[in-house]
């Protein structure tokens, strides 16, 4: 029952609508001006964003570190020969 009014409904705008329409069809809900989903999003964006900007300075920091001890516990040893 409840299908058929919205296939009703739908239908008035978008002509020929079936139930399998209906489902797949997302209009912004009544009510949604709410900004704290958006920002909330573009929060967890910065955040994702951060978390990789910080994993691969840490691995380039990293690289240049194990690098670096080489280098230098290369001279030590030349320097002790």
């Amino acid at each position: 029952m409840a299908w058929d009014n919205r296939t009703l409904t739908c239908g008035k705008c978008h002509k020929g609508a079936t139930k399998k329409f209906v489902t797949a069809i997302t209009h912004k809900p009544v009510g949604s001006d709410n900004p704290i989903p958006y920002f909330f999003e573009k929060g967890l964006i910065v955040l994702l964003l951060s978390v990789f900007a910080f994993t691969v300075s840490h691995v380039i920091l990293e690289a240049f570190s194990e690098i670096r001890d080489r280098v230098l516990r290369k001279r030590k040893e030349e320097h002790h020969e």
